[in-house]
């Protein structure tokens, strides 16, 4: 059903690698593009608000400048009853915020368990601020709601290994 969600996710975001343009981190590391640039209207938005986020976490529609569209190849999602922890779920993907500098006020989301890779890619950009970390369950419950004071991996894994979030977690990741 969702088979090819990830790769159809690439092919209409693209990649970034300024965390501020962000809106998921892919199980390899990689941040989908939510600049708004890749939408046929976004490149106005891309112009006057560089560097931050202009499209929503569940702006799956819309057609980017190559012609494709994510909602027609994958028409399912939007159907789902919280798509953004459907598109979570299938792709293994997790949601985050990191704010501008003078805000100090991000975020992360899951479904899944955020892998090695993703919580490397995180901690270039947070370490230091405040986070508020939220798993949610495929139809959106709040399975777990905490908050990192001056963030840093080794705090992440520390909540992940205390609250035994529903995935499960690679031991290797507890080596500190």
């Amino acid at each position: 059903m969702f088979n090819g969600l990830l790769e159809g996710a690439i092919k209409f975001f693209g990649i970034t690698t300024n965390p501020y343009e962000g809106g998921y981190i892919t199980k390899d590391g990689r941040i989908l593009d939510f600049s708004g640039r890749h939408l046929k209207i976004g490149f106005l938005n891309h112009i006057i608000l560089n560097d931050l986020i202009t499209i929503k976490h569940s702006t799956f529609y819309g057609i980017n400048h190559s012609g494709y569209c994510l909602t027609k190849e994958f028409p399912q999602l939007m159907s789902e009853k919280d798509c953004i922890a459907s598109f979570m779920f299938y792709t293994g993907c997790i949601r985050y915020k990191c704010s501008p500098w003078y805000v100090k006020e991000s975020y992360i989301d899951f479904v899944r368990t955020p892998t090695e890779k993703q919580i490397d890619e995180l901690s270039k950009f947070l370490d230091g601020r405040n986070v508020n970390i939220t798993q949610t369950s495929l139809n959106g419950d709040v399975l777990m709601d905490k908050r990192i004071t001056c963030f840093s991996k080794t705090k992440l894994l520390t909540i992940l290994r205390n609250e035994k979030t529903s995935s499960i977690i690679p031991q290797s990741l507890f080596v500190f």
